[in-house]
């Protein structure tokens, strides 16, 4: 007996016992299997039934898209075969061959578009399909295309290899835009990094979606026209991700509160508490103990906190507000009516990690770093010294961007010293701290994905300096560190120096792509280009090249990743 190892190895010839010069001219394309077969068939050269024979399922496991499901339809069909063929007539050659051969020698015939010599009483169901096929294909076609198929078989070969990728590509193309129909068109002129960032909080997904905006500020759809109809893993993402930009949010707030309140009284205690009615006085209401509203209260808000958790309300009306990250509770009631109280009321209880309620403004704000988080970041941003009579403006541009004047303000007070007519910063900021740190431990450069490079660079910064107030999240810290820095390696950065490269090199380089006439250079072409004068001068690779003329030239050229 056979060990599974060897029969995979067996062509399906050997292992059905099936003649491949039976099938010699026969193309796959007559075979009643799945397209999806059909299809890789084609593509790898597997053109006719006699080479499909003389592979094996080890063969083709090691083909690019022939999964298990393909293997398994190709074996079963194969023994149907081996077992009992389809049509045998009296010279042995089954019914599928006969057919081929008929109109082989029915060319004349074929191109005046007459089929009277085909004898349909003595096909079965499946020949009679065949010639259908064929009628179908002479229509299409036309009488040179027939002509030359029928004398140089290679040609069908080609054409149906042409055919099959241009419907595959037409089938795709379809489905995204059937998905795009179901998007409200205020949608697709938005950011498209809004709606992604509320679709999913997976930073795998998150980031394949990304790599297909050509930009940051890009709409969704700039994203749809780039995408890549060739990829299917990709463009499984994208049609997930196009599938749920159709959300009606209205929709979803309603049925969410006939869900909740699928008793009245549930609808009543969540009303009253909207309203800061007591425990007590609704339990007197209803006629039943404080500790049973309690109950009800904290059941309604645990369904409330999972629908939210997949629907992330705040996360959409901000995309579908084009990115605000400050959401007022007017803004949320234009999408639940007469229920905004109990939505609201609901939303300000939940313990979301993609919002935070600040309860002295009246406000949601939208991302996971806490309120203090952002005054701090915002800090960052602010000069060492500023001028009395300048902070009322800074206070106004923050108010602008959702910081809260007078929370700004008192840690404004709290961070700086006034001297006569002017703040200044009475500790060092986090950007000098990381400018130090960078200089001193990291002179050739910061990984700036590398957790371990990442925690190292907090443990130096808290030895050296204590507890500064860090960032939470690593992607803020190396957001901040990047802004400081150029890129100078894959994913490594280094402290910003105007004099990575000399100014005649600059001079050299930027004379070049001024005087070419070519618009387009590529990094790594540029790099060949001048490759002795950057090691000389320290450059070693394109993304260095590419980090120092960004900074020196990111004003002149636009700059994309390669």
């Amino acid at each position: 007996m056979l060990t599974d190892n060897k029969q995979n190895a067996l062509t399906y010839a050997e292992k059905y016992n099936i003649s491949p010069e039976d099938y010699s001219d026969i193309p796959v394309t007559t075979l009643p299997l799945s397209a999806r077969v059909i299809n890789l068939c084609m593509r790898n050269k597997l053109r006719t039934i006699d080479l499909l024979l003389n592979t094996s399922n080890e063969t083709l496991s090691n083909i690019k898209g022939f999964g298990k499901n393909c293997i398994v339809e190709l074996d079963n069909y194969f023994s149907t075969i081996g077992e009992k063929p389809l049509f045998i007539y009296a010279n042995g050659q089954d019914e599928n061959h006969v057919i081929v051969s008929l109109l082989k020698n029915h060319c004349d015939d074929l191109i005046a578009d007459d089929f009277s010599f085909v004898d349909y009483d003595n096909l079965s169901e499946n020949g009679k399909r065949i010639i259908d096929k064929y009628k179908e294909a002479a229509k299409t076609l036309g009488s040179e295309l027939i002509y030359e198929c029928l004398k140089n078989p290679d040609y069908i070969a080609y054409i149906s290899s042409a055919l099959s990728d241009f419907q595959i590509k037409y089938k795709r193309y379809n489905e995204i835009w059937n998905l795009v129909y179901g998007i409200p068109a205020y949608r697709l002129e938005f950011n498209a990094v809004n709606y992604i960032n509320a679709y999913t909080s997976s930073d795998e997904k998150r980031i394949a979606l990304y790599n297909m905006c050509a930009s940051k500020d890009c709409t969704l759809k700039e994203m749809i026209n780039n995408l890549d109809y060739s990829d299917d893993s990709k463009l499984l993402v994208a049609k997930r991700f196009l599938k749920w930009c159709s959300f009606d949010l209205v929709a979803e707030i309603n049925q969410l509160f006939e869900e909740l309140y699928s008793k009245d009284s549930y609808g009543t205690v969540i009303k009253m508490r909207a309203q800061k009615v007591t425990l007590e006085e609704i339990g007197s209401l209803l006629g039943v103990t404080r500790e049973r509203v309690r109950q009800i209260e904290s059941k309604i808000k645990r369904k409330f906190n999972y629908f939210h958790g997949r629907n992330r309300i705040i996360s959409k009306i901000s995309a579908d507000r084009n990115g605000d990250t400050i959401i007022t509770p007017v803004e949320i009631a234009e999408y639940c009516g007469s229920k905004h109280e109990d939505l609201i009321y609901l939303l300000q209880a939940s313990e979301s990690p993609n919002y935070t309620y600040d309860r002295q403004l009246d406000i949601f704000i939208l991302g996971s770093d806490s309120l203090k988080e952002r005054i701090n970041n915002y800090m960052e941003g602010l000069p060492d010294i500023i001028k009395v009579n300048g902070l009322k403006e800074i206070l106004n541009i923050a108010e602008e961007s959702g910081i809260p004047s007078e929370m700004l303000e008192r840690a404004i007070i709290d961070s700086y010293r006034c001297t006569g007519e002017v703040y200044h910063r009475c500790r060092l900021s986090l950007a000098t701290i990381y400018e130090r740190v960078l200089e001193k431990h990291f002179p050739d450069g910061f990984k700036a994905y590398d957790t371990e490079e990442i925690e190292k660079f907090r443990n130096i910064i808290f030895e050296e300096y204590g507890d500064v107030g860090l960032p939470e999240h690593d992607r803020a810290l190396t957001a901040r560190v990047a802004s400081i820095c150029i890129l100078c390696g894959r994913g490594i950065y280094r402290l910003k120096n105007k004099s990575f490269i000399s100014k005649s090199l600059a001079d050299k380089i930027y004379r070049y792509i001024t005087g070419s006439e070519s618009t387009i250079f590529l990094t790594n072409s540029l790099f060949a280009i001048f490759e002795k004068d950057l090691l000389a001068e320290g450059i070693d690779n394109k993304y260095f090249l590419q980090g120092v003329l960004r900074e020196l030239f990111g004003d002149k050229f636009f700059f994309k990743r390669d």
